[in-house]
C-alpha cells in the first residue's frame, strides 16, 4: 500500500484503530461473473471507505 505511505492524509481518513496497518485495498467494479448467495455473519465484516 505504497500510496498510503506517501499520503498520510488518506491513512487518517480510514480512522483505523491504534496499531492497525492496512495491507491491501479493494476497488469494486462491475463484472459479468455470477455468484451464489451465501450467509456471512456481519461481525466478520468491517468496511471503511474514503470518499
Amino acid at each position: 500500500m505504497s500510496v498510503l505511505n506517501t499520503k498520510p492524509e488518506l491513512l487518517r481518513e480510514l480512522d483505523l484503530p491504534e496499531g492497525y496497518t492496512p495491507c491491501c485495498a479493494v476497488a469494486p467494479g462491475k463484472t459479468d461473473e455470477v455468484y451464489s448467495l451465501r450467509e456471512i455473519p456481519e461481525d466478520r465484516i468491517r468496511v471503511r471507505t474514503i470518499e
